[in-house]
């Protein structure tokens, strides 16, 4: 269903002495002050609103929040049902009237931003899922990309390098990202063996972009499960999901029917450091660099090389 929302509304109710009675922090943007009105220490799970104020005394005011995690305290469990999706709704749009005093309805606000996410359980297959995807292609989304850091499990983005990034896709191991973030109990025990895909639509014209490409007339028309549903089928009938994750061989599988078990041991070592820091820190000097490109000639052979880049 839906993971990130950001609702768009706009007042002329508000002051800068009231936001700074408020609490509110001011920072130049590139036109006009932008005010954070962040929650306090201990409640990441609450609305994080954005004000960007105009010199016609208008205010843009945006409260973005991760609906899982308002009504469950992580994001490990997706909202199951479109009540669900407005229940988390009308919270945040609630949370935005009480701090700030102005009318903040949910019927006229407008989606500046949304994720459509599905989890799908596979078990271990979820672990090499981007791997197995690696090689397909999406419409609209040419460039790809695995990113991977100590901070963050192998995630396959479309478009998340291109230059303008209003859609991305993005797809990843959930149990792997709630581990290395220290998740709860809840939360780890909740992602085991799901892998989560993701259509990102980042700014409002990646919003408009996907209700006309999936023929939805409305901001409304986001929440509901037929939208989603359709967003989710054509992206499996893309990337031919989930038969290719099921028939996907890990590395180390690989490794060993081409090299021996030594060979293959010191290979997966190799790509797994590589993951963690990059290709950058295997070629500081002539002697590094060979022995780069001597280990990723054998890769290739192998078939288990990749264009991966820290994010």
């Amino acid at each position: 269903m839906i993971d990130t929302i950001c609702l768009k509304h706009i007042s002329t109710e508000l002051t800068e002495a009231k936001l700074l009675n408020l609490g509110a922090t001011a920072k130049p943007g590139r036109r006009n002050p932008i005010w954070f009105l962040n929650p306090p220490d201990g409640f990441s799970s609450l609305p994080r609103i954005t004000i960007a104020q105009t010199p016609d005394a208008i205010f843009h005011i945006f409260a973005e929040c991760s609906i899982p995690n308002l009504l469950y305290g992580h994001n490990s469990k997706l909202p199951e049902t479109e009540e669900d999706n407005q229940r988390g709704i009308e919270i945040i749009c609630e949370y935005a009237r009480r701090k700030l005093g102005i009318r903040f309805e949910a019927t006229s606000a407008l989606i500046g931003k949304i994720h459509l996410t599905r989890d799908y359980y596979i078990g271990d297959a979820a672990n090499n899922a981007a791997f197995a995807l690696f090689d397909k292609r999406l419409r609209f989304f040419p460039k790809r990309n695995i990113a991977a850091n100590e901070c963050s499990a192998n995630t396959l983005y479309f478009n998340c390098q291109s230059s303008r990034r209003n859609s991305v896709i993005c797809i990843y191991p959930k149990h792997a990202e709630v581990l290395v973030r220290n998740g709860s109990f809840e939360a780890v025990e909740a992602a085991e063996g799901v892998l989560r895909i993701e259509y990102r639509a980042n700014t409002r014209s990646g919003v408009k972009s996907l209700l006309k490409r999936f023929s939805g007339t409305e901001d409304a028309d986001l929440l509901t499960r037929n939208l989603n549903d359709s967003v989710f089928q054509s992206l499996e009938t893309e990337l031919h999901f989930p038969q290719c994750v099921a028939q996907h061989q890990s590395p180390l599988l690989r490794l060993l029917a081409k090299y021996p078990a030594a060979k293959a041991q010191r290979l997966l070592g190799f790509l797994e450091m590589r993951r963690l820091k990059g290709d950058s820190e295997f070629t500081k000097s002539d002697c590094e660099r060979r022995n780069f490109n001597a280990a990723r000639r054998d890769c290739e052979r192998a078939g288990v090389w990749l264009n991966l880049r820290e994010t």
